[in-house]
């Protein structure tokens, strides 16, 4: 009886790649989520960094949060996260109004989050003389608060936002009015 050898190699090269396929899916399956549990997804932030979040602006760091290292993107956002409450301070390219922007916050947190913005946004000022405006928000879980910043003339805008579980926020709060005073803008070079 012959062989014919073209057939005997496409069943080796079928039983290889079935092979490596089933070893993919054990990797997936097995190897990420075990390589996935000794990564941490925070870290302590050290309290009163100087963090650029991108645009021209920069926020310090409040104490006592972790760094949300899936949620942190280098000079772009600052995500933190402690206990009941997380906090997230980001730039972004914008060269609509600040009507505008508070109407496009305004529609993705009821639509994305299911949250009810109760309040009509008001007016404040950083410590460096940045004008934005604050609204609270909130649904029947989280209690919120966002402050939205756009610079005149510049093609760029910034957020703070802090959301805790009811009842747990006073502190957060305090944190998050730190980091808004701290936001600073120098125009990018």
């Amino acid at each position: 009886m012959m062989v014919n050898p073209s057939t005997n190699d496409s069943h080796s090269s079928t039983w290889l790649g079935a092979l490596m396929v089933l070893l993919v899916a054990v990797f997936y399956a097995f190897g990420l989520p075990a390589i996935n549990a000794r990564i941490p997804g925070t870290v302590p932030e050290p309290a009163g960094v100087t963090i650029a979040i991108g645009n021209g602006f920069s926020v310090v760091s409040p104490a006592g949060w972790m760094a949300d290292l899936v949620k942190t993107k280098p000079n772009e956002t600052m995500a933190l996260n402690r206990e009941a409450s997380s906090l997230v301070a980001t730039s972004f390219d914008w060269t609509g109004s600040e009507e505008e922007l508070f109407e496009r916050s305004r529609s993705l947190l009821v639509g994305l989050g299911h949250f009810d913005v109760r309040s009509k946004p008001s007016v404040m000022q950083t410590a460096q003389g940045l004008k934005g405006h604050t609204y609270t928000y909130m649904n029947d879980k989280f209690d919120g608060r966002i402050w939205l910043f756009t610079i005149p003339g510049s093609k760029s805008a910034a957020a703070v936002r802090v959301r805790s579980l009811h009842g747990h926020g006073q502190t957060s709060l305090r944190d998050a009015k730190a980091v808004v005073d701290s936001l600073k803008f120098q125009e990018p070079k």
